[in-house]
């Protein structure tokens, strides 16, 4: 029997959502949640797949002789995909564990809003090209399946950091996503601090960006206003001080705040938006990260102890604060064996 163990983090958008669509870089690192796929090639007819906190079951599944997969349960278009991009079924049966666990709360189960579909993906390719030895581009591979899992929305950043770990900068060469992104490793500013908050509240990110797409959301002045002050963010991450990439993040801020008006996207819902001006009052910056209109928000500063006070404030408005740390390791083959 072989068998085959990768993992991969999971990430958070820092700065340059949305404008990152209309290629702008953006801001992302990894976050010390990951996903895990265990991957073995079993005697039978079907793959087996066990997924816990996704389904409550053991599921069966092959693909029948038109090419359609056929499970005993709820359809897992995620291993699909990742099974298509990886070059179609394998001759053997597998048995897949995949574990996303730590990217739930785990009192009431729901997802934090960490990228786990992304981080999954890219752990499940990792894995079954370490089983049989592929020689993929896993990056390309993991971004391919994710893509077509997402129905082609998604900027692919979230691909990236799980596959590259710590910090990223990110920028699509083109808006179709035809060409490999640019993706470069960042330092973190020196004395830049942050926390990182949960509303408590699941966003619909896939949802959003079909609204946006559908109505050309990105083309107008309000998106312009975006991808230029998300890229001096990203021109001072590595080159100046905390201070100077807190006064540009104000700015992007603002901006996103005029982008959600304008398009009536509502990132800042979900009680993101009343964080803002505390944040500032505390000489802080607050914002909600990815889709936004719920999930994960990020709040920075200088000062630890001003930080901490933030989130006792946000603790009154329902957030958690998570306790998390860049991850430095990307995709990582964890074990494999022959027996």
């Amino acid at each position: 029997m072989t068998s085959a163990c990768a993992s991969a983090p999971g990430k958070i958008v820092l700065c340059g959502e949305y404008a990152v669509l209309a290629g702008a870089p953006a801001i992302v690192t990894a976050v010390d949640r990951r996903a895990r796929a265990v991957v073995e090639t079993i005697a039978g007819a079907d793959h087996t797949l066990i997924a816990p906190g996704v389904v409550d079951e053991t599921l069966r599944f092959h693909r029948d002789a038109a090419g359609h997969y056929r499970w005993s349960g709820d359809r897992y278009r995620l291993v699909e995909e990742a099974l298509e991009a990886c070059g179609g079924m394998p001759a053997r049966s597998l048995s897949m564990h995949l574990d996303t666990q730590a990217f739930r709360n785990p009192e009431s189960g729901r997802k934090l809003g960490l990228g786990s579909s992304a981080a999954l993906a890219t752990a499940l390719v990792a894995a079954l090209d370490a089983l049989f030895h592929s020689g993929l581009d896993v990056h390309e591979t993991a971004a391919a399946a994710h893509r077509n899992y997402q129905s082609g929305s998604g900027s692919g950043a979230d691909i990236a950091a799980s596959f590259a770990g710590g910090t990223i900068r990110f920028q699509r060469t083109d808006t179709q996503q035809s060409g490999r992104p640019r993706v470069q490793a960042m330092p973190w500013p020196e004395g830049l601090e942050y926390r990182v908050l949960w509303s408590g509240r699941t966003s619909d990110t896939a949802t959003k960006l079909r609204q946006l797409e559908a109505r050309k959301a990105l083309e107008c002045k309000s998106a312009d206003a975006l991808a230029a002050s998300a890229a001096v963010v990203s021109e001072l991450w590595d080159t100046s001080s905390a201070n100077a990439v807190l006064a540009a993040l104000r700015i992007f801020v603002k901006d996103l705040q005029h982008f959600s008006a304008d398009q009536d996207v509502g990132i800042f819902d979900a009680g993101h938006r009343e964080l803002v001006a505390p944040a500032e009052s505390m000489e802080l910056v607050y914002k909600p990260c990815g889709a936004g209109g719920g999930d994960i928000g990020v709040v920075f500063g200088t000062s630890a102890s001003a930080l901490n006070a933030f989130c006792e404030h946000a603790s009154g408005s329902g957030f958690s604060c998570l306790d998390m740390s860049v991850a430095a390791r990307g995709v990582s083959i964890e074990q494999g064996n022959d027996a």
